[in-house]
């Protein structure tokens, strides 16, 4: 009855409507994040696999003294825990990792559509605090 279910309403879903408020999701973490000096951020949608809006933020690890698998130990330790995507921690689903081959340099990233309404909020609020807190420590 479960799959019955999702496939009925895969059918009849708005993926227009869906992509557009999965995009909101990630812009609002990446403007978040943005504010902290020296992190960047990136929104892409793979060409493989399922394409959801998929947010990459990176920062210099050694000028914040935080690497990205801390962070990503930061992100799951809190309340509420936090899941990211990093090469240490990479999605094992094919349907999300796709085919295109990860990149060497490791990298931190959110996937829009695993998130429910004002998630968004909670990991860009998270992600920007240990950011932030990383970076002051390191001034």
């Amino acid at each position: 009855m479960g799959i019955l279910a999702g496939v009925e309403y895969w059918a009849q879903a708005d993926s227009g409507a869906l992509n557009k408020e999965w995009s909101a999701r990630v812009e609002r973490i990446a403007k978040l994040v943005g504010t902290v000096p020296g992190v960047t951020t990136d929104i892409t949608i793979p060409k493989t696999g399922n394409s959801y809006p998929t947010l990459t933020v990176q920062w210099d690890e050694q000028k914040f003294g935080l690497t990205i698998d801390q962070c990503a130990e930061h992100l799951r330790a809190g309340e509420p825990r936090i899941e990211v995507l990093t090469n240490n921690n990479p999605s094992l689903v094919p349907a999300v990792s796709g085919r295109e081959p990860r990149p060497k340099a490791n990298h931190l990233q959110i996937i829009s559509m695993t998130l429910q309404d004002g998630e968004d909020l909670v990991v860009g609020n998270s992600l920007r605090r240990i950011l932030n807190k990383a970076r002051k420590q390191m001034a």
